[in-house]
């Protein structure tokens, strides 16, 4: 899974992709390397590029990725990638994965006032803004992360949220209640744990713990809550280890993506499988 570390010009692409990639192992590549003479001279000038000027700099930067040969442990990408179409000419590499550092205008005329020795100038900031498209809902390989916080929760936040990513429960059912726990508890106990730190600034120690218990029971919650129309799509999240208690042998042997009648059936009604969940889930705590 190739990672692009996306956002505006000072949201921290250089220094989160450069420790992300240390942090997984991975080569790192900073895009403003990748840039033409011509491009660099033309925005240190404090012009914008056009599209046309971007492109032959996408199309490196894609090679780049697709390059697996030259960057056998992986590879983390530091590109702005501002637009829809300037995502969408990376996505030319199979299972490129976006992590956008989110960024308002005043955090990023605060950094370009502190920033010495780089070619963008503050001048620019404002295009940059004006060319951003925020990430809409449909584009599901994009991983949203507030600029803001410190780098290495930034970082720690990517880690958690790539690896759930990786062990995504529509392509790959769970096998125990102890692994469903730990998929809620890297999805959504992470945003309840990065909401309080958003929340609480310095008093936020005291309570990432009650966040992270509170994120992993709204996780439960709502896979339970969604299990009749979850059935209705020919899915289940139920742990393989509860369904074979239940409806025998036969049930360990669910395809991906394909959920045997019987099963569907039997979930249908889940009064036994839901109480079996909420007991196990209970009996861990």
């Amino acid at each position: 899974m190739p990672v692009v570390v996306m956002g505006v010009s000072g949201s921290g692409k250089s220094s989160v992709g450069s420790a992300l990639a240390r942090a997984m192992s991975r080569d790192f590549v900073d895009g403003d390397d990748l840039h033409p003479a011509s491009n660099v001279e033309k925005m240190r000038s404090g012009h914008p590029l056009d599209d046309a000027e971007r492109a032959p700099w996408l199309g490196a930067i894609a090679a780049v990725l697709a390059d697996h040969a030259s960057h056998r442990n992986g590879i983390v990408v530091a590109c702005s990638a501002l637009k829809r179409a300037h995502r969408d000419a990376l996505r030319c590499v199979h299972g490129l994965q976006f992590v956008f550092l989110d960024a308002d205008r005043p955090l990023i005329e605060r950094r370009f006032a502190e920033r010495r020795g780089h070619f963008m100038p503050g001048s620019l900031i404002a295009s940059q803004f004006d060319a951003l498209e925020r990430p809409s809902a449909t584009e599901r390989d994009v991983l949203t992360i507030d600029a803001a916080l410190p780098v290495d929760v930034v970082v720690r936040t990517a880690l958690e949220l790539i690896d759930a990513r990786l062990r995504d429960l529509y392509g790959d059912p769970v096998e125990s209640p102890a692994a469903l726990e730990s998929y809620t508890e890297a999805t959504c106990a992470n945003l309840f744990r990065l909401a309080t730190q958003i929340l609480d600034g310095e008093e936020v120690a005291a309570g990432l713990g009650v966040a992270g218990h509170a994120g992993i029971a709204y996780g439960i919650t709502g896979l339970l809550r969604a299990l009749p129309w979850h059935c209705v799509r020919v899915q289940v999240f139920v742990p393989a280890e509860i369904l074979r208690a239940h409806f025998g042998p036969r049930a360990a042997k669910v395809p991906k993506r394909r959920i045997p009648d019987f099963v569907v059936r039997g979930i249908a009604l889940f009064a036994r499988p839901l109480a079996s969940v909420l007991s196990a889930l209970s009996n861990r705590s």
